[in-house]
């Protein structure tokens, strides 16, 4: 007597009911871990920026001091001279002595012809390739970065951005957004990785010069933190004139090189044979003008300076 299985053949119409709802879990699964991973480098972040920022306190200020020198006041908003024919205020000094010449000593008004602001727009461009990992790089990137970006606003230097570059260039604070904080510097950090593969110095150049175009500043830097490792030779024609074409459109650019604490690693160490058959050091050949050696945090508000 034929009778019902103990257990029914499942159609692929039933396979796929059960499998729908095991895709969802495991998604469901992976980004849960994926936040808690988030969450988890955003605390880090936060910790390495708030710990290291307490600590380079000193070295901050030093390093403000020492920019206020450098970035001189470039806006006009402060009081001065003695003007006639009008003028924004009244030199009560003056007042009395205008009275007592019988309207004859006339030059009473003050005008805003003293510069006293700051309108730069400064770009920080961080190296975020394995590189700068496997040179040991990344400390006295991050110290090099607080003390920067601290620095700026503390001096109120105008427009500051700051990039990330490697195989491809990200904004991760960009020129129009509110002024800095200590909060912005946290998802700065939380956003570098040093993951990135390779180094290319020519996407870099080209997204300054075009952003820099663009927005028609007339006085702009570019500091860039790198190990000076990139992917295209050093001495390539096209490196040089990407150079040219940032100094044509008043693109101030400095090199931050960061040198690894290993000696082995150091670009210092390292030379290249050119075609000619000559052995020369691989510095001799670097594209940036102006380029400086930065082994030690501390040694940074002397260096830049």
């Amino acid at each position: 007597e034929n009778t019902a299985t103990d257990a029914a053949e499942m159609t692929p119409e039933d396979e796929d009911l059960i499998r729908i709802p095991l895709t969802l879990l495991k998604d469901s699964l992976d980004l849960q871990e994926d936040a808690e991973a988030s969450s988890a480098t955003d605390a880090a972040a936060r910790n390495l920026w708030h710990q290291r920022s307490n600590q380079l306190q000193a070295l901050t200020y030093e390093l403000c001091e020492q920019l206020r020198l450098v970035l001189e006041p470039t806006r006009a908003t402060r009081l001065q001279g003695d003007f006639r024919h009008g003028g924004k205020r009244l030199n009560m000094r003056r007042v009395v002595a205008f009275v007592a010449s019988q309207y004859r000593k006339d030059a009473i008004w003050l005008r805003r012809c003293r510069p006293s602001q700051r309108d730069y727009r400064v770009l920080l461009a961080v190296d975020d390739s394995q590189s700068m990992r496997n040179n040991c790089c990344m400390q006295v990137t991050y110290d090099a970065l607080i003390m920067l970006s601290s620095s700026l606003q503390m001096l109120d230097v105008g427009q500051l951005g700051i990039w990330s570059f490697g195989e491809t260039v990200k904004k991760l604070h960009d020129f129009d957004q509110p002024p800095f904080t200590a909060e912005d510097g946290i998802q700065v950090m939380h956003r570098l990785l040093f993951h990135q593969s390779r180094t290319y110095i020519l996407k870099l150049l080209q997204a300054i010069v075009h952003e820099g175009v663009a927005s028609g500043h007339e006085r702009q830097l570019v500091l860039i933190l790198a190990d000076g490792w990139f992917a295209e030779s050093p001495d390539d024609p096209e490196i040089r004139a990407a150079i040219r074409r940032a100094d044509q459109s008043h693109i101030h650019i400095v090199y931050i090189l960061i040198d690894s604490p290993e000696r082995d690693y150091s670009i210092t160490q390292h030379k290249k044979l050119m075609p000619n058959g000559d052995v020369v050091p691989l510095l001799d050949l670097f594209p940036f003008r102006h380029y400086i050696i930065l082994k030690d945090e501390k040694s940074l508000p002397q260096v830049v300076c």
